[in-house]
């Protein structure tokens, strides 16, 4: 599902940005994603050690 959200945030921050700004933001959006995935995984890693609830407790809603 992520991907579809990728998707979508990637084409509207080329709408949204000025011409010349769209290669700069395009690289902020793919480094958030990134490291949103990365630290989402990291963090759920960490978290199933105390216990399987824990990691559907502390998920956004």
């Amino acid at each position: 599902m992520s991907l579809w959200f990728f998707a979508l945030a990637l084409t509207l921050d080329g709408d949204l940005t000025d011409s010349n700004q769209t290669g700069s933001q395009i690289v902020v959006v793919t480094m958030a994603f990134g490291l949103g995935l990365s630290s989402g995984s990291s963090l759920t890693g960490y978290a199933v050690r105390f216990g399987f609830v824990v990691d559907f407790s502390v998920a956004p809603h």
